[in-house]
């Protein structure tokens, strides 16, 4: 697996963008670390998500119950959030829906329980619609943080199941 890193600071924060090409294939998935707003946090989640999404997520931070200890589990376990995530205005309301799964950060294998979130907002427009995507994603975070060991472990059932099928052939 190839990996080409860029960090840069924004707010006092060390943040990292991921390119990562595996077996000819060039996945472009935005990994990125944040923090929430605190700046007492020392521990950052690794996540990737679309380049719109990472940007407001970097501007705003995450803010959700049990930050500190899903951090620190993801961290101690290899794992980062892969995020995805759309927002818009339809009808005259702002949405925003997210669906989150963790993935093994050095073999790339996901995990198969995900935490799934929307939120609506009267006020229809798209800066409206971005918040509500972050706010979705929060609810998600929160969703896998009171559950983590739920997440934690579809992620190693995967690779015990990927392995199985692997020495089978």
């Amino acid at each position: 697996m190839l990996q080409r890193l860029t960090t840069y600071k924004r707010s006092g924060v060390k943040h990292v963008i991921a390119s990562i090409a595996v077996l000819g294939f060039i996945a472009c998935n935005g990994s990125a670390r944040a923090q929430r707003k605190s700046t007492s946090v020392k521990c950052s989640l690794l996540y990737e998500a679309a380049p719109d999404l990472t940007e407001l997520i970097e501007r705003e931070g995450f803010a959700f119950t049990g930050y500190d200890a899903l951090c620190r589990r993801l961290e101690s376990e290899g794992l980062a959030i892969n995020i995805e995530s759309s927002s818009g205005v339809l009808k005259g309301r702002a949405y925003g829906w997210t669906a989150l799964s963790l993935v093994r950060t050095k073999t790339r294998v996901y995990g198969s329980r995900t935490s799934r979130a929307t939120s609506l907002s009267d006020v229809a427009d798209t800066p409206e619609a971005k918040k509500m995507a972050l706010k979705s994603v929060n609810i998600a975070l929160d969703t896998i943080a009171r559950n983590s060991s739920l997440f934690v472990t579809s992620v190693a059932s995967e690779e015990a199941s990927l392995r199985r099928t692997l020495l089978a052939n």
